[in-house]
């Protein structure tokens, strides 16, 4: 069960993800995006109910969402 979270919210988490996104090397800003979401994910937030605002974020969120949900989907597929 994922939980809703409010646009205020979900904006305050991504501004935090922008701060700190200025101190990860260049080589590892996919895997700080990758964590990120994952983390998200973790607190049962619904990142796909947020896709726009994720992804629109910049280039290492959308990479990581896009990796998550190829994941997602392939997990599924194998439970089939």
């Amino acid at each position: 069960m994922s939980n809703s979270i409010d646009d205020a919210d979900l904006e305050f988490l991504l501004d935090i993800y922008v701060a700190a996104k200025q101190y990860i090397p260049i080589k590892d800003k996919v895997k700080f995006a990758d964590a990120f979401l994952i983390q998200l994910k973790d607190y049962e937030i619904d990142i796909e109910l947020n896709a726009e605002e994720i992804t629109g974020v910049d280039e290492y969120l959308e990479e990581a969402f896009d990796t998550i949900i190829e994941q997602e989907d392939e997990e599924d597929e194998d439970e089939w």
